[in-house]
């Protein structure tokens, strides 16, 4: 017997769910790996930087900034704008 149109809406919702929250782990995943990075190297980092990351659940811009970070020298070169 198939499914009713109740049951493959609400299926589509946890299967949407589940991807969800596979990206919300990413993005904290990316967040964390690149403050724990900027403060092994730079120590203590501005307020507003740290804000910055936390706020920016963008997956490109994230590891943007971590593919910076490798070459950089100052907090400046990573290319987080904290405005």
């Amino acid at each position: 017997m198939g499914e009713t149109i109740a049951e493959a809406l609400e299926r589509k919702g946890r299967e949407q769910g589940r991807l969800e929250g596979k990206e919300e782990e990413r993005v904290a995943s990316l967040q964390s790996t690149l403050l724990r990075l900027l403060r092994k190297r730079f120590k203590k980092l501005p307020r507003k930087l740290e804000a910055r990351i936390n706020a920016t659940t963008d997956v490109t811009e994230l590891q943007t900034w971590l593919d910076n970070f490798v070459g950089a020298r100052t907090l400046a070169d990573v290319g987080v704008p904290m405005d």
